[in-house]
């Protein structure tokens, strides 16, 4: 056992000096080739400008599940059978004198103006209904025959308003219309403008989208009608408009915001300019990348570039304030960048590294909006890492030394008087803080139990956005917008009785659905027979009913012209004659209705079509968002837990002591309690974008544990092993820079809270709550733990550790010094 500790010791000595070396062999090469490496970095920044130019935004609904999940292969196939559901643009029309001559005529107008719009491939709406009646042709031998044929139901021009109101009688008298193009008690009617498939998830969709709604209005703004416009294609094309207004908008609050506070903190604009391009190089790289791996931009993805800069800016903080206090001391430029590298660059990287995997975690949860957020965001915390290392110390090196005036924030005097109260406060009022700790933990434990889980397709859209005024008034009037679909699969082709069969069994079906007040008015093949039977009926609305004999079923079907191939069939029906259809439309219920919704509607679907006689399936737009939000939360928690595995393990490689991880991870781990707690209070539900919150956060905020335990654990070997001076020590020297930081990062993220979408707003003040929190713990917490645990921490407890911080005792060999000052 003592031979393995020796062992043990002489192996960790090693890798401790090897990484000495290290950093003194990076100092020195990027300080002797720092033209070379500006150049280098110049050329890949060219490269990756160049690929930033043909990065896309993503017009795709965000899939947030797995490419091999069940209900997304179910979506995939029924797409394949009967195309994309989701393609209708629909406007509600709210008028009472919905049937004044002249403004009907107008409407018919407007259809016809929308259908030369390019790529719209169909309008629907009363002025085009169409009904059925049967006439008398002749067959090829010249005997006649009884045929069905549908017609306008309303003319192009209509020359009267009697005219008009005899038509409007008609058209009430169809039941086929009735809950589908109108709702008769409130007067609101529907208008469905479909788009050409094949353009939905392509840019092209926009111009045609903005189009529709700029002819719509114009009729609406003529007669003064109050529209609602909905539907999938209008609100995927406003949420991406305004995705890319506040990817701008941010960018540029992020710019501002860091610019202000480090002239604030240095009083330079050298320091502010260098601070610009280390970031500004960092995002073209990030945004370069997903170019490269022909990643589009999302709603997170588009949060990348501020993220990058205000993660980046503290990186810069940590490295000047290092290169000011060295020159301050002795003067040596070049000495001073040598130390900022070799003293500073290691612990830097640990804190990106913690940052990182805090993004990199979200690769698990295998949804490729989050996978592709994760890999980047993660990459491009590395990049700004690299570009710091090399542009501030190659930079500065041509730059004069700073002089007295821009090292005065080194000895601000109002910093300096936050740092005694806080020394004051750690080395005297430790219980106090215990107290003022379990208190604050106790009312976090009562909100944390107030948080509820949910997730909407408008989720992050606020109740007074037009989209969602616009969706919510067609809910009330035709209980949703969102695709439901539901396809049944026979083991034969169904002909004869067996098609008679299937279509009363459909219509079963049909009736029990229609007692789910959250579910609108289904269609299926049953209906169009229905509006069949009605018109074989000679019109009677009475007779809006399936055949009621075997016989009558016949009779229509030989009375089709082309037979089930007929477009009314064909909606409805596969070209195998196996599949038939169900459409229907669903409310915005959010993920916690849904989960008591969606059984049920399974369960009546199984019991009409068992699964040994029948595959069946739910899919739709909606059950693909439900599902994902389910399945994205999950995954968001196992990595948040994996994010805090990883940094355990990182922390362990820089202390070697599972007591001083333990110690480490309290403060970082009650301000994710606290931020809980104020999504209670607050009423801020779990969803995906939240959930992103703790992740996030986690990987930030361990950057100033980091930074402290180093200096910490630096003071203890210079102040023999004096655990209090050495707090103290390390408290008056990282205080201020985590305080800069901190404010940098509190004020960059609130800046989220600036957006029109909901999660983004609540990422940002959640993930600033959690940030001040974490600093307070840090500046606070972490210190007085230290203290008065003084007794049970020994020595032992800080063995040469994995990945070693160089002591400000270490220094460069006089020879590497001599040598690298000679050849500056």
């Amino acid at each position: 056992m003592d031979k393995n500790i020796v062992l043990s010791k002489h192996y960790f000595n090693f890798a401790f000096s090897n990484i000495i070396k290290m950093w003194h062999k990076i100092a020195g090469i990027i300080l002797r080739n720092r033209i070379s490496l500006l150049i280098a970095l110049g050329v890949i920044t060219i490269f990756m400008g160049y690929q930033a130019t043909l990065i896309q935004m993503d017009y795709h609904y965000a899939n947030m599940l797995s490419k091999d999940d069940p209900v997304y292969l179910d979506n995939v196939r029924f797409k394949q059978i009967f195309g994309d559901e989701a393609n209708g643009i629909v406007i509600g029309f709210a008028d009472e004198n919905f049937f004044e001559l002249n403004k009907f005529n107008d409407l018919q107008k407007l259809c016809n103006d929308l259908k030369k719009i390019k790529n719209v491939s169909g309008v629907l709406t009363v002025s085009s209904a169409i009904n059925i009646r049967q006439i008398t042709v002749k067959d090829e031998n010249g005997v006649n025959k009884r045929q069905f044929e549908t017609y306008n139901l309303f003319p192009d021009k209509i020359n009267s308003q009697e005219e008009l109101d005899s038509l409007k009688d008609v058209f009430y008298s169809l039941p086929f219309y009735k809950g589908l193009l109108y709702n008769a008690s409130t007067h609101v009617y529907l208008m469905s403008v479909s788009i050409d498939k094949k353009i939905l998830n392509s840019k092209e969709r926009i111009p045609t989208v903005n189009e529709i709604e700029r002819v719509v209005r114009e009729y609406a703004s003529k007669h003064n009608t109050e529209i609602h416009i909905s539907g999938h294609p209008y609100i995927r094309t406003q949420m991406m408009d305004l995705i890319k207004s506040e990817l701008k908008l941010f960018v540029i609050l992020a710019i501002i915001i860091c610019i202000l506070i480090l002239y604030l903190f240095f009083r330079s604009f050298k320091v502010i300019g260098v601070a610009m391009i280390v970031v500004g190089v960092s995002v073209i790289w990030t945004v370069g990348l997903m170019g490269l791996f022909h990643y589009k931009i999302t709603i997170l993805t588009g949060m990348i570039p501020p993220l990058l800069i205000i993660i980046g800016i503290p990186n810069t903080i940590f490295l000047l304030n290092k290169y000011h206090s060295e020159t301050k001391a002795h003067g040596n430029k070049i000495l001073a960048l040598q130390r900022v590298i070799s003293k500073i660059g290691n612990a830097v990287f640990l804190s990106n590294a913690t940052t990182a995997a805090g993004f990199a975690t979200f690769i698990i949860t295998n949804s490729s909006i989050l996978v592709e957020f994760g890999v980047i965001a993660s990459l491009g915390i590395l990049f700004v890492f690299i570009s710091a290392l090399i542009i501030i110390p190659s930079i500065f090196s041509f730059l004069q030394p700073p002089s007295d005036k821009y090292t005065k924030h080194l000895g601000n005097k109002y910093i300096n008087k936050v740092v005694d109260v806080l020394t004051n406060i750690v080395h005297n009022h430790r219980p106090k803080v215990y107290i003022t700790v379990c208190v604050v933990l106790a009312a976090a434990a009562f909100g944390v139990t107030q948080i509820k889980k949910a997730g909407y397709l408008l989720d992050d859209v606020p109740e007074d956005d037009p989209i969602y005024v616009d969706l919510k008034f067609l809910e009330r009037n035709f209980n949703g917008v969102s695709p439901l679909e539901i396809a049944v699969e026979s083991k034969d082709s169904l002909q004869g009785t067996d098609l008679i069969y299937q279509i009363q069994k459909i219509d079963s079906l049909q009736q029990r659905l229609a007692k789910y007040p959250e579910l609108s008015r289904s269609m299926s093949v049953a209906d169009a027979v229905k509006f069949l039977y009605q018109a074989y009926s000679k019109g009677k609305s009475e007779n809006y009913i399936l055949p009621p004999d075997p016989k009558t079923y016949e009779t229509i079907f030989k009375r089709l012209p082309g037979g089930l191939d007929q477009k009314l069939a064909k909606a409805f029906i596969d070209s195998t004659n196996t599949i038939t259809r169900i459409s229907l439309n669903i409310a915005d219920i959010g993920t916690n209705k849904m989960e008591i919704l969606f059984p049920k509607i399974q369960k009546e679907v199984h019991e009409i079509f068992p699964d040994e006689k029948y595959r069946t399936l739910v899919t739709g737009s909606t059950v693909l968002y439900f599902t994902g939000t389910t399945y994205l939360i999950n995954n968001l928690f196992l990595s948040l837990c994996l994010a805090v595995l990883i940094i355990a393990l990182l922390m362990f490689g820089l202390q070697r002591s599972p007591k001083m991880v333990v110690i480490a991870l309290i403060p970082n781990l009650i301000p994710m309690i606290v931020t809980a707690a104020l999504m209670g209070y607050c009423g801020i539900p779990i969803k995906p974008s939240t959930i992103l919150v703790f992740g996030i956060a986690l990987g930030i905020s361990v950057d100033g544990t980091i930074h402290y335990l180093t200096k910490y654990r630096q003071e203890l070997s210079v102040n023999n092993w004096d655990i209090s001076m050495s707090v103290r020590k390390a408290l008056r020297e990282t205080g201020t820079s985590m305080m800069y930081t901190s404010v940098i990062l509190f004020f960059g993220f609130l800046i989220f809270t600036a957006s029109g979408f909901g999660g983004t707003v609540a990422l940002g003040f959640l993930i600033s709550m959690t940030l001040l929190v974490a600093m307070i713990c840090n500046l606070i917490l972490l210190p007085s733990m230290l203290l008065s645990l003084e007794k049970y921490i020994k020595k032992k407890e800080f063995p040469e550790p994995i990945l070693e911080i160089c002591d400000e005792a270490d220094d460069f060999d006089e020879d590497d010094d001599e040598e690298t000052n000679q050849e500056n």
